[in-house]
């Protein structure tokens, strides 16, 4: 991404140290749905999300990207208090046209400032709605196959 030092440069070699370890973890399989897919060589795309009261993202994935994560940077007060699910991540929710037999497994994770996420593009995710009236910023971010 960049070349020159910086807080953005910093951020970068943050998340690909904790890609490149995640990858290490990965089984070593061509069997495996996502690990035999692990890319050689990555580029990463990020950027911002700054979402203030009522904000939210529907549920959706990461199409063109193998790896999908994002890094809190702010949370606001009524978040980090957990009274609700209001600004948290939820992954397994499916946009309202998919219809399908079964309900999904669905997953809610309360963001905290610092917390790193990485999870397969493919998983279908979205932010909750929350009343703050703070920010919420967070730092998405996909890991593209090179």
């Amino acid at each position: 991404m960049l070349d020159e030092a910086g807080p953005v440069a910093e951020l970068e070699q943050l998340l690909r140290s904790a890609i490149d370890e995640f990858c290490s973890q990965l089984p070593v399989s061509a069997e495996h749905p996502f690990a035999a897919r692990k890319p050689d060589d990555y580029w990463l795309t990020l950027w911002s999300v700054v979402m203030h009261t009522q904000s939210h993202q529907v549920p959706h994935i990461h199409p063109s990207a193998w790896l999908s994560g994002v890094y809190y940077v702010e949370v606001p007060e009524v978040v980090l208090a957990g009274d609700s699910n209001g600004g948290w991540i939820e992954f397994g929710s499916r946009p309202s046209h998919f219809h399908a037999r079964s309900e999904p497994l669905v997953e809610i994770i309360q963001p905290e400032e610092g917390l790193l996420l990485l999870f397969p593009s493919y998983f279908y995710h979205r932010t909750i709605a929350h009343e703050a009236d703070q920010r919420r910023i967070s730092i998405a971010f996909d890991v593209v196959p090179a």
